[in-house]
């Protein structure tokens, strides 16, 4: 896949690891892995990293949808707004309730969210955020995992 890395105009480019990392994944996923697994260390890049993949998957038309997980719905709310913000109207919230929150330059938000009261899943949106509690365990990543499956076969 030829996309580019998404640059910011900061002239920031990836880390060696960070392209290595990146690279892989995409080369995996374009030989049709579809579940895949990137460790990185604390203090790696890996919101960037993700990021990354992510953009080059969408600008290539490479899948349809994209499932985020995180630990803590403060972490998906700062990256949706912060780091993500180039995905713009894009992306939403696995969740009922909507928030509002402030950007690293002050402006707020409200970010948009994917479900509706009767817990049907909004599918006009590309990349969806969804927040896991490590409490929940394996049970609450299973069913994660099986709502994406229904998500990207809408």
């Amino acid at each position: 896949m030829l996309q580019d890395y998404y640059i910011d105009g900061s002239d920031k480019g990836p880390r060696y690891y960070q392209a290595s990392a990146v690279n892989a994944t995409i080369e995996a996923i374009a030989k049709g892995q579809n579940r895949l697994l990137l460790v990185m260390a604390t203090g790696t890049g890996k919101t960037y990293t993700a990021f990354q993949i992510i953009w080059r998957l969408w600008k290539a038309g490479r899948k349809k949808r994209v499932l985020f997980l995180v630990d803590r719905n403060i972490l998906a709310n700062q990256t949706m707004v912060n780091d993500f913000r180039p995905f713009g109207p894009a992306m939403a919230k696995l969740s009922t309730g909507s928030k509002v929150i402030e950007r690293e330059d002050g402006t707020e938000v409200e970010l948009p969210t994917a479900i509706d009261r009767k817990r049907r899943i909004d599918t006009s949106y590309e990349i969806y955020w969804r927040s896991i509690r490590p409490s929940q365990g394996q049970r609450t990543l299973k069913s994660c995992i099986a709502n994406s499956h229904r998500i990207s076969s809408i």
